[in-house]
């Protein structure tokens, strides 16, 4: 009897520590604040909690022929052509161009270059100024001084984008609505693109998930079709879609992340910045907590998904990030949303080493 008690408390603690480690197992699955992953040990030591970014400086221009001052605020867009700095803000109807020197970190006041010269201005009141803006939210290079500005569609007044040609300093409108209705229709019921890069024949573009639904996703788009549909009559539709899925990001400080931006480095690299703004809605801004900097990878699969994601120390918006390869590193740089115009928008970098991408 002594014999059959024991076996059965054994049987009892042996069950009691499995669901203790599944317990354990559910929580770290559920990524209720987002931790580094200390993926590799490398000369550089290991990936670190917390990414210590360095500020280059405020985002401002000046208007042709005037001498105030503005203020590029709501930043959503970065590229770099080699001497400027380009960005583009969600509530601006022009390319802001900012010379910068790399050696002095030295990034001068900008000129603005009009991308909507048929429109009126936007007006100053900020919930009028909210229903018609374009809201470009992602910049990305097409090569031969290409630039395309990519809107969000999140609502039917954002469905406009902009291919820039900075040789010739021209602008031709691109019509996104056919693609934008697709999207919505069979893969992202409440769209809101925020990030995009270009990689070989694929243009891929994200999903960001700040709606009800919280749904992240990445949409590889046909990009010779894409540039060819331009080319016709500068409308896309839905024959440039290739594949659609959803990605998961966790949540940061309770709150779930959602893409902001993506670039792609010449190597195929994927990073991207996601914030965590509590709120579920795509039009409205919610409380903001914070912003990392992640890589995604590619599996067997062809899937992709997170490889890793760090927050930044300080409690920034980040949505707009352009690389650079240096030797054993990559040179990140990035842009803030302040959702304040009376507020610069402000320009970070830091030095992220290239073995973390093994």
């Amino acid at each position: 009897m002594k014999k059959r008690e024991s076996n059965i408390l054994k049987n009892m603690a042996n069950k009691m520590i499995k669901n203790i480690f599944f317990i354990f197992f559910l929580l770290s699955c559920s990524q209720a604040q987002v931790k580094s992953r200390n993926l590799t040990q490398t000369s550089f030591g290991p990936i670190p909690e917390v990414f210590e970014e360095i500020e280059v400086g405020g985002l401002k221009y000046i208007k042709e022929g005037k001498t105030k001052v503005h203020h590029l605020s709501a930043t959503s867009g970065l590229q770099f052509d080699g001497e400027n700095f380009l960005a583009i803000a969600d509530d601006e109807l022009f390319l802001g161009i900012l010379k910068y020197n790399k050696e002095t970190r030295h990034l001068e006041i900008g000129r603005p270059l009009n991308l909507f010269p048929t429109r009126s201005a936007l007006p100053k009141n900020e919930n009028e100024r909210k229903k018609i803006k374009p809201d470009l939210e992602s910049l990305v290079y097409l090569g031969s001084q290409l630039y395309l500005a990519i809107p969000s569609g999140s609502t039917e007044n954002r469905n406009i984008g902009v291919l820039i040609d900075l040789h010739a300093m021209s602008v031709q409108e691109v019509n996104f609505t056919p693609l934008y209705k697709e999207i919505k229709r069979n893969y992202f019921s409440e769209l809101n693109i925020e990030g995009a890069a270009l990689y070989e024949d694929t243009l891929f573009i994200l999903q960001r998930g700040n709606g009800s639904t919280g749904t992240n996703g990445l949409i590889q788009l046909n990009y010779p079709l894409f540039l060819q549909q331009i080319k016709n009559n500068g409308t896309i539709n839905r024959k440039v879609i290739n594949k659609a899925q959803e990605i998961f990001l966790g949540k940061f400080k309770k709150v779930q992340l959602s893409f902001s931006d993506l670039f792609i480095t010449e190597d195929g690299n994927m990073f991207f910045l996601a914030t965590a703004e509590d709120n579920k809605s795509t039009y409205t801004d919610g409380e903001f907590k914070g912003s990392v900097l992640g890589m995604l990878t590619k599996l067997e699969n062809e899937q992709f998904a997170v490889k890793w994601n760090i927050p930044f120390k300080k409690k920034i918006k980040a949505e707009g990030i352009w690389i650079e390869a240096k030797s054993d590193l990559y040179q990140v740089y990035f842009v803030t949303d302040n959702d304040n115009r009376e507020v610069s928008g402000k320009m970070y970098q830091l030095d992220l080493p290239q073995s973390w991408t093994k």
